[in-house]
């Protein structure tokens, strides 16, 4: 793993009492989980034929999965951060690989992770890291990082010999003067409280292939909260609004993102039992968009999928 010393404005760095790290500001804490005291077993090196080579970690155990919806952000600009922060820290690195030469699927089903749809790994496009605290009984953390096409995925084991496992703070962005002034309403809220009190909300974590309306298969989160919220109110009917980035022709750009909207429809009547007449789908291509156009950030948090109600 190369470590870069330049990295992007948007980080803001936050400290824990033992450790520093950098993570994108719109990192969410998906899921969370503690142990008083257990014995676990962490990957030092990578899977082999002969099999893996681990460190055992006892004390306090803290799994802690964070998504970063709509980023831009490679797995190795995610991971990179989180490494440099633990360095600063004094933590020596134990072992650091990517996908294929950690060992691919064997490796990843040798890491003690929080479930889908919290923390996705794509087994192609993946990094790991150990490392250990000063001290003979310092914090062991692993670190697992991944992404699918518009969310970043960060999982953070922690084994704390010492106590009671420390939370990872959550992210704070620097303050802004627009951020002051104009604070957005129903931030920090659902998924769908965000739109009964704004009328529309986006569907983050969806993923769908590159220039494609083939939705990926698996669970994703907001689809489960968005239909078990549409069962407890059998009259409400949404539409779903497909949006996409700015390259290429209006026409093709309205017809994929429409596409995209009604791959969206169809896993909602299939996979959730919601009937299809309390659905619709449309695509307004690159007309409606949350950024400029001119970066792959700003690209990649225009290409989305929208819920807007119609009726409750």
């Amino acid at each position: 793993m190369i470590l870069r010393t330049a990295w992007p404005a948007m980080l803001w760095l936050i400290a824990a009492p033992a450790l520093a790290l950098e993570v994108p500001p719109s990192a969410v804490l998906a899921s969370a989980d503690e142990s008083p005291a257990e014995t676990r077993l962490v990957p030092v090196g990578p899977w082999t034929a002969e099999g893996t080579e681990v460190t055992r970690g006892t004390g306090a155990v803290r799994r802690e999965a964070w998504t970063v919806p709509g980023t831009a952000l490679t797995t190795d600009q995610l991971t990179d951060p989180l490494i440099a922060g633990l360095a600063r820290d004094g933590y020596t690195l134990l072992f650091s690989c990517r996908d294929n030469e950690c060992g691919g699927f064997d490796f990843r089903y040798e890491l003690d992770l929080l479930p889908e749809p919290e923390m996705h790994v794509d087994l192609g496009d993946y990094a790991y890291a150990a490392a250990r605290a000063p001290g003979d009984d310092g914090e062991l953390i692993a670190l697992t990082v991944s992404r699918s096409a518009t969310t970043g995925y960060i999982h953070i084991l922690r084994i704390d010999p010492g106590g009671a496992p420390r939370p990872t703070p959550a992210p704070t962005p620097p303050p802004t003067q627009a951020a002051a002034a104009e604070p957005v309403s129903g931030e920090g809220a659902g998924l769908t409280e965000r739109l009964m009190a704004e009328g529309h909300v986006a569907l983050e974590d969806l993923a769908f292939a590159t220039g494609s309306a083939t939705l990926e298969d698996r669970p994703f989160a907001s689809l489960a909260e968005l239909a078990a919220w549409m069962r407890d109110r059998p009259g409400t009917r949404i539409t779903l609004v497909g949006h996409s980035d700015a390259v290429g022709a209006l026409d093709r750009n309205i017809a994929l993102s429409r596409a995209r909207a009604e791959a969206v429809a169809l896993r909602l009547v299939e996979a959730h039992d919601i009937a299809p007449a309390r659905l619709s789908a449309e695509g307004v291509g690159y007309l409606a968009p949350r950024a400029p156009n001119d970066t792959e950030a700003g690209r990649a948090v225009n290409r989305r999928v929208e819920v807007v109600l119609q009726s409750e």
